[in-house]
């Protein structure tokens, strides 16, 4: 008897040890440290189990601060130990020792969330400035890779209802024909990141982009600081060039600036596509071959006025120089006699050679862009590559 409590009570103490940060709580996301305020961790919980019940994923976070020699084998024994065989996921971060450990269970805990990198949850959380919005970044990133968010986000309420329905419908049209995203994202701060940063992570760890080179383009609008930025992917950046960019900016910035935030929003929308379509029909739009404005309404009477008074002008001028001739009241008296004779007229066409050289254009291995122009480009936090530009407005 003496023997079997013993081994009962070793096996209590190791299932102790294996899950110390479950001891009373078996919550999707536990802090046994209190970086997460109360109300935080509740409101993360909250979103955690509406993945749990939407899609029948199971994802949490844990903190710990402790000296596990192997991180990797405690996360998966604490994930089988509250999840079992279910589909899901475990981020365990270990203060303490400055690691971090990825759990995927279940048979298709890993091929569910279609990950381009090992590390991409780990990623979504790191990139944050503090463990809350980590945390959310993270299971919003999970929440993602089942369904993204809208074409548009305007957190920042610079659209009536009926103008964001509009642009949706727009932005959902164009992205299904182009077969890539055009994104219009609106925010009120950007919590310390730069635009570039901020306009990237967005992008990748919200799940846009289509194709495997995650095509798309995505314009920030950050009012808290008055930055706006263009983020391109995969396709976008090479339909977009760096100069394509700057035409584009400019032709919607006074719209932006005056207030008309629809006019800008719809004006970028309808230049992306035209310039994603010039690229898929010839070459992209680039420094020696952007597109020619249209000469404005107003100066087909300004032109017609004018060559009015330059057609008087002339005719005075040779008027006033023919000071030795008079009028005749018929044309035959403007005749010399015997000063002109035809005696012979004859037309000969003999043949006509013309070449014809096709226009050569750049083949698929090629970048395809022009002019010494194209498209700079920079590596985003989740190790992918992004073109863009941006300023203030």
């Amino acid at each position: 008897m003496k023997k079997i409590s013993l081994l009962i009570l070793t096996f209590l103490c190791s299932l102790l040890m294996t899950v110390p940060v479950w001891a009373d709580d078996t919550g999707y996301i536990r802090d046994t440290i209190g970086y997460l305020e109360a109300y935080e961790e509740e409101t993360l919980e909250t979103e955690a189990a509406s993945i749990a019940e939407a899609y029948g994923y199971q994802t949490y976070f844990v903190i710990v601060d402790s000296d596990l020699e192997n991180l990797d084998s405690h996360a998966q024994s604490l994930y089988q130990s509250v999840a079992g065989d279910a589909n899901g996921v475990l981020l365990m971060v270990d203060v303490n020792r400055s690691q971090w450990s990825i759990y995927f269970g279940g048979a298709q805990g890993r091929s569910m969330l279609r990950l381009d990198r090992e590390d991409f949850l780990w990623t979504s959380f790191f990139k944050e400035l503090d463990w809350y919005m980590g945390v959310k970044s993270y299971l919003t990133t999970v929440k993602t890779r089942f369904e993204k968010p809208a074409l548009v986000v305007d957190e920042a309420g610079l659209l009536d209802s009926q103008e964001e329905t509009a642009l949706l419908t727009k932005l959902n049209e164009i992205s299904q024909r182009q077969k890539m995203d055009v994104v219009v994202l609106t925010v009120s701060s950007i919590y310390g990141s730069t635009p570039q940063e901020y306009a990237d992570n967005y992008f990748d760890y919200n799940g846009y982009g289509q194709g495997s080179d995650h095509d798309g383009v995505l314009l920030l609008i950050n009012m808290g600081q008055r930055d706006w930025y263009i983020s391109t992917t995969g396709y976008g950046i090479y339909a977009i060039t760096d100069a394509g960019l700057n035409y584009i900016s400019d032709k919607f910035l006074n719209h932006l600036s005056s207030g008309d935030y629809a006019l800008a929003f719809n004006t970028y929308a309808d230049l992306v596509d035209q310039f994603v379509t010039q690229a898929k029909t010839d070459t992209p739009y680039d420094s020696d071959s952007l597109p020619k404005d249209p000469l404005s309404l107003m100066w087909l009477p300004v032109s017609g006025l004018l060559a009015l008074v330059v057609a008087w002008l002339v005719t005075a001028i040779l008027k006033g120089q023919l000071t030795s001739v008079q009028s005749r009241s018929d044309a035959r008296e403007y005749m010399k006699d015997g000063s002109f004779k035809l005696t012979n007229s004859q037309d000969l066409f003999l043949y006509r050679n013309v070449s014809k050289v096709p226009r050569p254009k750049p083949s698929s291995s090629s970048s395809g862009f022009r002019g010494g122009g194209g498209s700079s480009s920079h590596r985003s936090f989740s190790g992918r590559s992004h073109g863009g530009g941006g300023g203030k407005f």
